[in-house]
């Protein structure tokens, strides 16, 4: 049912809309991955392609751990690179 703000001034509504939009695009959007590198600014964005079946693994997990499938892919990445770093005695 429409309310009857919206059935008196459907203009006036739309113009609240338009000015709450225009206000959060000035926002920072979403924060750092690492907050220890400070500042503004993106984190460097990666991007892969995985076989179906990986993909479907990897949502799998994530639905079943309450995560999304970002953070699941970071985390893996991360053990990755620190577990080959030790065995091969890169200093990080």
């Amino acid at each position: 049912m429409v309310s009857e703000t919206v059935a008196a001034a459907p203009g006036a509504v739309f113009e609240q809309v338009v000015r709450a939009r225009v206000a959060r695009a000035g926002s920072p959007g979403r924060p750092r991955l690492d907050p220890a590198e400070g500042g503004s600014g993106q984190s460097p964005r990666r991007q892969v392609r995985l076989p179906r079946v990986l993909s479907d693994e990897v949502d799998r997990l994530a639905a079943a751990q309450g995560r999304d499938a970002s953070s699941v892919m970071r985390d893996a990445i991360a053990e990755y690179v620190q577990a080959w770093m030790a065995k091969d005695g890169v200093s990080q």
